[in-house]
């Protein structure tokens, strides 16, 4: 039985101990993932020159999202199993097209439309100009309102579903928005707080590496960065998965 008393910190350290364990032993599914990532990240780059407005580009985002989130759904599985058993040796493809992993899937897509929703709205609702104008732009006051509410909404919606991949991960049987929510309730601003810690570093590193980058290398920043944008995305990747399957394993029943 999951101690239920740890602190903040020892969530810290369980979640990159887990990352560092994974991608020692899964390095190779990881890697896919990445690619996979990457990949469709650069489609939807060169779908963007095809694309003539800001609503264009924001669905196009959400469908490469979207394709994303389908097409890794069985390595994502394997590594939330290898984080809560140290199950190393399944295979994802194997997994492809089982009920579970299309169920997996089908949530991973859904999750992916309604975090995009606040910026589908700005496409549809916000002033059509580029970001650098947006401070001088007529804006619609009720619009922005609803918008900004949505997106809280959103965020409040992602911290109370934290442990639904895990669950659908580890548990399909019996994995559901309301069995997620269940497990949350009471606990927001502790999976809050669990999360911001866990995660800021990486995102405050990546800033500073990119920085760095910059300034050592100029013009020849974007090819170098590929190989060390790749291993932050692996990085993050796996810590997320590590903190959201510890957090499933505090509030099981």
């Amino acid at each position: 039985m999951p101690d239920r008393k740890l602190s903040f910190w020892r969530y810290f350290s369980l979640a990159y101990e887990d990352a560092a364990r994974v991608l020692r032993g899964m390095w190779p599914t990881v890697l896919t993932v990445v690619a996979v990532v990457i990949v469709l990240g650069f489609l939807g780059r060169l779908g963007d020159n095809f694309v003539g407005t800001r609503l264009g580009q924001s669905v196009l985002d959400l469908l490469v999202a979207a394709a994303t989130a389908y097409v890794i759904s069985p390595y994502l599985i394997v590594l939330y199993r290898a984080v809560a058993t140290n199950d190393m040796t399944r295979s994802a493809e194997a997994l492809r097209g089982t009920p579970e992993a299309q169920r997996f899937a089908a949530w991973s897509v859904l999750t992916a439309f309604i975090i995009a929703a606040p910026d589908l709205l700005f496409a549809v609702f916000g002033p059509d100009v580029p970001p650098e104008q947006l401070s001088e732009a007529n804006v619609n006051a009720g619009a922005m309102l609803m918008i900004f509410a949505i997106t809280v909404g959103v965020w409040i919606f992602s911290v109370r579903a934290t442990t639904l991949m895990p669950l659908l991960a580890l548990e399909p049987g019996r994995a559901s928005l309301p069995a997620a929510f269940a497990q949350s309730k009471g606990h927001f601003w502790f999976i809050v707080g669990v999360l911001l810690i866990t995660m800021l570093p990486l995102l405050f590193g990546s800033v500073v590496v990119a920085a760095l980058l910059g300034g050592l290398f100029g013009a020849l920043a974007p090819i170098v960065m590929v190989p060390v944008g790749a291993a932050i995305t692996g990085l993050t990747l796996v810590t997320a998965i590590a903190v959201s399957t510890r957090l499933y394993q505090r509030f099981v029943e």
